[in-house]
C-alpha cells in the first residue's frame, strides 16, 4: 500500500480556500438553532454577507499570523518550561478575542435599529458566533502548529517558507513510503567501494563491508568510544559532531560532550567531504548527524532519539533543558526526512565516519 504525502504548499491551498470560500457559504446559511436559513444564494443579500465574511476572514487570517509571529520565540522558547499553559493562553487570547469584538461591534450595528435587538444578538452569540469563535480558535491552533501555513509576515518568512517548500517537493518526488504486510529483510549499509579500506585496529579492519544501519552504531563506539577525539587541537572526527546549530546568522558545532564552537563553514566543509547525507534539519536552529540516532526507533513523541551513550556524552556540558530543545522537532518540521533517511538506507555508505573536519570559524 503506497502512501501519498502532499506538499505543505497543497495543504495552505486547500485550508485557505476551506476557510475563504466554503466556511462563509456555510455560515451564511445557517441560522438559530442549527437550522438554515431561507436567504437564497444567489441573492443580492447573500452575496453581499459573503464577501463580508470573505474580508473578515482574510482580515482575521493576516492578524493571527501577525500574532503568531509576534509570539514565536515565547512559544518556542517555553516548550519545555512550566509557563507554558499561560503563554499558549496569552497567544490564543490576543489572536481571537479582538476578532470576535469586532465581529460582535459589526454585528450590533447590523441589527441596531431593530426592536427585539437585545433578543437577536443573544442567539447570534449562542448559535452562530460560538461557531466563528471555535473556527477562529482552530485557525490560531494550526497556526501554532504548523506556522508554515501561517500568512508570511515578511520578506524574509516568505523565503524561508518558500525554500523549505521546495525542499520538501524535492523530498516528495524522491521518496515513496513503502508499507509492506510481509516481514521486510534488513537493508544494508555498505562500504563505498571507490574508497580505500576503513581504518583497522590491529589485523582487524573496524567495520564489515555490509553492516546494517541499526547496528552501526554499536560498532562505531565498540572500536573507537564516544569521544570526542581531536587531531592537532583543531580537527575533530564526523562520528564526533552530534548537531548544528544556527543562530543569528552563526553556525556552531556542538560535539559528542556537550561542548560547543562556532565554525560558520562547518556545513560547507561537510558538504565538500561528501558527508552532508548524514545531515538532516529537524527545527529552525538544529540540524543533526542521523549517525547517531537510534535507528529504527528513533521517535518519541515530539522528541528524536539519540543512542543512550551519546546522549551521556552530551551531558557533560548540557543541561537536560538544552538537550530537549535541540532534539526537539521543529514548529511545522515533521520526521519525514528521518524517514526518508531511513527507507534509502540501502544506498547510503559507512565511509567518511571517522573522517577528521577541520574546525575553524
Amino acid at each position: 500500500m503506497s502512501v501519498k504525502i502532499f506538499s505543505a504548499k497543497g495543504n495552505k491551498i486547500s485550508l485557505y480556500f476551506l476557510i475563504l470560500f466554503v466556511f462563509p457559504v456555510f455560515y451564511n446559511k445557517l441560522g438559530y438553532k442549527m437550522t438554515w436559513n431561507k436567504l437564497d444564494l444567489w441573492s443580492m443579500g447573500f452575496l453581499l454577507l459573503f464577501l463580508i465574511m470573505f474580508v473578515y476572514l482574510l482580515v482575521g487570517m493576516i492578524y493571527i499570523s501577525y500574532v503568531r509571529h509576534a509570539f514565536r520565540k515565547s512559544l518556542e522558547r517555553t516548550m519545555k518550561q512550566r509557563n507554558i499553559v499561560a503563554v499558549k493562553f496569552l497567544y490564543y487570547g490576543c489572536a481571537v478575542v479582538p476578532l470576535l469584538l469586532l465581529f460582535i461591534s459589526f454585528t450590533s450595528i447590523w441589527i441596531w435599529d431593530r426592536p427585539e435587538f437585545w433578543d437577536m444578538l443573544w442567539m447570534n452569540m449562542i448559535w452562530r458566533i460560538s461557531i466563528l469563535a471555535m473556527v477562529l480558535l482552530v485557525i490560531a491552533y494550526l497556526f501554532d502548529q504548523y506556522s508554515d501555513l501561517a500568512v508570511p509576515i515578511s520578506q524574509k518568512e516568505t523565503v524561508e517558507v518558500i525554500r523549505e517548500v521546495k525542499v520538501k517537493e524535492e523530498v516528495i518526488r524522491e521518496v515513496e513510503v513503502i508499507i509492506r504486510e510481509e516481514v521486510v529483510k534488513e537493508i544494508y549499509v555498505e562500504k563505498a567501494l571507490q574508497t580505500a579500506l576503513p581504518a583497522t585496529v590491529g589485523d582487524a579492519p573496524i567495520l564489515p563491508e555490509k553492516i546494517a544501519l541499526s547496528e552501526m552504531y554499536t560498532y562505531l563506539v565498540h572500536v573507537a568510544g564516544v569521544g570526542p577525539l581531536y587531531r592537532d587541537l583543531w580537527m575533530i572526527r564526523f562520528f564526533d559532531i552530534v548537531a548544528i546549530k544556527t543562530q543569528n546568522r552563526q553556525r556552531h558545532a556542538i560535539f559528542s560532550d556537550g561542548s560547543m564552537v562556532l565554525c560558520n563553514d562547518i556545513l560547507k566543509i561537510l558538504e565538500a567531504a561528501g558527508l552532508r547525507h548524514w545531515l538532516v534539519k529537524i527545527s529552525d536552529n538544529y540540524v543533526i548527524n542521523t549517525i547517531l540516532v537510534d535507528f529504527p526507533y528513533y521517535k518519541k513523541g515530539p522528541q528524536l532519539l539519540l543512542h543512550a551513550e551519546s546522549m551521556a556524552g552530551l551531558r557533560r556540558k548540557m543541561s537536560a533543558e538544552e538537550i530537549a530543545l535541540m532534539l526537539t522537532f521543529g514548529k511545522g518540521i515533521s520526521d519525514k526526512n528521518i524517514k526518508a533517511l531511513w527507507e534509502r538506507r540501502n544506498t547510503l555508505v559507512h565511509d567518511g565516519w571517522d573522517s577528521w573536519i577541520p574546525i575553524k570559524k
